[in-house]
């Protein structure tokens, strides 16, 4: 188990509440109304999204070798989301208060560095 330290990013912030080696990390996100994170994909890890409350969007978008799939999935307090390897995916917080996640990573790095932005 971790210690829990607050990282501030220009969408709001996050904080790592548990990790086990780097297979498994459990974070909690906060995004700030009008905020959005970069849109991303992980080579190395899958993310699971719990929504605590507020309301958002994702924009999923999926590469195929001949076309791009896209599309975009609303997000409110109790909404479960799967995010597999190596799909195109960006959070945005389309609400008036905060949206609180809780994102659970799992695969073989769980680690900030595997990250690719579009």
């Amino acid at each position: 188990m971790s210690e829990t330290t607050k990282t501030e990013r220009p969408w709001g912030w996050y904080d790592v509440l548990y990790q086990s080696g780097t297979e498994t990390k459990v974070k909690t996100l906060v995004v700030e109304p009008g905020q959005r994170l970069s849109m991303q994909k992980h080579n190395e890890r899958s993310e699971h999204w719990h929504i605590v409350c507020g309301i958002g969007n994702v924009k999923l978008k999926t590469k195929h070798a001949n076309k791009t799939e896209e599309h975009d999935k609303f997000l409110s307090k109790g909404v479960n989301l799967n995010i597999p390897v190596g799909v195109w995916h960006q959070l945005s917080n389309t609400g008036k208060d905060d949206l609180h996640l809780i994102e659970i990573q799992y695969g073989t790095k769980c680690i900030e560095e595997d990250i690719e932005r579009e």
